[in-house]
């Protein structure tokens, strides 16, 4: 099961699906749980390939936006930042990178509605 799977589910499914992803045996659970190693192994980069900043981690800072803007049925908005400090780390360093905030200022329809983390 993953995020997609519940999409077309009703909303009271929709929670119970992702409670069950988000344990620590669920598949999303996993899923950052290897990010998390990445990030681990990489750790005096701050980055998850390498020493700057690529494509996969803004690919990685847009999922947890996703997965903590609200958007999510069932998503504690805090679940990310408490259970993967690095990715939060991660998140937070390309989150204020400066062509990443321009970005931002230009497409505010997109980002407005995120909870702060």
């Amino acid at each position: 099961e993953t995020i997609e799977t519940t999409l077309d589910l009703p909303t009271k499914d929709k929670v119970a699906a992702m409670q069950t992803l988000i344990t620590p045996s669920g598949r999303l659970a996993m899923q950052l749980s290897g990010i998390e190693n990445l990030l681990q192994q990489n750790e005096t980069q701050g980055y998850v390939a390498g020493k700057s900043l690529t494509i996969a981690d803004i690919a990685i800072w847009s999922m947890v936006g996703y997965l903590t803007g609200g958007f999510i049925p069932g998503m504690p908005g805090k679940y990310v930042p408490q259970a993967f400090p690095q990715i939060h780390a991660l998140w937070a360093k390309v989150d204020c990178n400066s062509h990443v905030e321009e970005w931002k200022m230009l497409h505010p329809e997109k980002y407005s509605n995120r909870l702060t983390m």
